[in-house]
């Protein structure tokens, strides 16, 4: 049996269990079976795990001294499969980057005298610099909620290598005889946009109701893999992409929903189930989207935003705000970075136990096994 010391925080719509990476084994598939083992998966409901049961609550933080010059501390974000054996470590969870700052006081991997209120994030997953500024001191009290400015530095391309990895703002495909029109926007994550009156839907519906379209969920899933494959065959972008990383969005006007302040209205499909709020990395996707010429998005979206402008989105819990931060260059703007306040609170720190199979053994070293069991 092994016990794994762990953190467990909340991050803006997020739960997460934050690990630190020198209490994994440092082999892949065996760091990737302990982790599934210690969540529960691959029941739907984790019951004999500490994950969630849901997408939103079964995901992990590993975290690791610096790797990158300009960091204090290293993130690596994964989401934990609820029915299946596998980790996905294709998306960038942006909402639990608000804890990492947090839960690294508790590892000791960074000093809260040094990093009283900042916090530079390395982001693995994307190989991106977060900053993370806390209004509250990182050496508060236990249960603190911790608010936080979290800035996406250079957020475009860092999946595909480029803004648009079909080449262009809008691409068309007929899928089980519906046709389409959507755009692909590398910013954050890499997510595809369609409009979601093309689906016969309104865009205000909830996830559950989203859940019970049986059909619409199949056809998202089919478009998934189009958008994969089609990214990889147009070789536009310079990195190969696999359907993991590739993120739904359908989207509507503002007016069909009841938040009339905001500039567009968003409902993220996952393949397990519909996000019940709204991701930082698609909230960071949909506004440079947003201020990408000819994209679906621009066409959809209401109001006064842009480049310095907040650019507010309604999703299935409210609002999400996301501003782009740009530096004007002979050609025009180009956007440096993406910004959104998120909050955090630490729920618990202690050990989560796991059987420790065989196969991790040869990946944890004999130091290791004694330290954790």
């Amino acid at each position: 049996m092994a016990a794994i010391p762990c953190v467990i925080m909340r991050g803006g719509t997020s739960k997460g269990v934050y690990i630190n990476e020198a209490h994994l084994p440092a082999e892949a598939e065996a760091r990737d079976t302990l982790l599934c083992n210690l969540f529960g998966s691959s029941d739907p409901r984790q019951i004999d795990g500490i994950g969630g049961g849901d997408p939103l609550t079964s995901k992990v933080a590993i975290l690791a001294a610096p790797s990158h010059p300009d960091a204090d501390v290293d993130y690596i974000s994964g989401e934990v499969r609820l029915r299946r054996h596998e980790v996905n470590y294709g998306i960038m969870c942006g909402n639990l980057a608000a804890g990492v700052g947090p839960a690294a006081v508790q590892m000791g991997l960074i000093d809260p005298q040094k990093c009283s209120h900042s916090v530079k994030v390395f982001n693995r997953n994307s190989g991106s610099v977060i900053d993370a500024h806390y209004q509250q001191p990182l050496d508060s009290e236990l249960g603190t909620c911790f608010s936080a400015k979290l800035i996406f530095n250079n957020p475009i391309g860092n999946h595909t290598g480029c803004l648009l990895p079909t080449g262009n703002p809008v691409d068309m495909v007929s899928i089980r005889g519906i046709t389409v029109k959507y755009s692909v926007v590398d910013a954050g994550a890499v997510y595809a946009f369609v409009s979601a009156n093309e689906l016969d839907l309104k865009g205000c519906e909830t996830p559950a109701e989203i859940d019970a379209m049986v059909l619409v969920r199949e056809w998202v899933e089919l478009f998934r893999q189009h958008v994969a494959e089609t990214i990889n065959c147009l070789q536009v972008a310079s990195k190969q992409v696999n359907i993991g990383q590739i993120k739904i969005a359908l989207v509507s006007a503002s007016a069909n929903d009841s938040l009339e302040q905001t500039n567009i209205v968003g409902r993220i499909i996952n393949p397990a189930k519909t996000h019940k709020a709204y991701a930082v990395s698609g909230a960071i996707a949909t506004c440079v989207a947003a201020s990408t010429s000819k994209t679906i998005v621009q066409s959809m979206s209401s109001g006064v935003f842009g480049l310095g402008a907040g650019f507010k989105i309604g999703h299935p819990e409210g609002m999400l705000e996301v501003g782009l931060q740009h530096d004007e260059t002979e050609h025009g703007a180009v956007i440096r970075a993406a910004e959104i306040y998120r909050t955090s609170r630490l729920l618990m720190v202690g050990q989560a136990f796991t059987p420790l199979q065989d196969s991790m053994l040869s990946s944890v070293g004999a130091q290791e096994i004694e330290n954790i069991l």
